[in-house]
């Protein structure tokens, strides 16, 4: 894997990837941890924002 850092004039960091991670795209590299996050899910549910609930205007 190779990453290419260069730097423009206004001193912004500018990071090019390897397009051979293009042949990745769409594959679960870590299925485990994917099943374990399922499973944590299904187990605790979504974390839920109660601050949206109280602060939505429209309610």
């Amino acid at each position: 894997m190779n990453y290419v850092i260069k730097s423009n004039a206004d001193k912004v960091p500018l990071v090019i990837i390897d397009p051979e991670l293009n042949k990745l795209k769409g594959t679960v590299l870590f299925p485990e941890k994917v099943a374990t996050a399922k499973q944590a899910i299904n187990r605790l549910g979504l974390p839920v924002d109660s601050s949206a609930a109280t602060n939505n205007p429209s309610n």
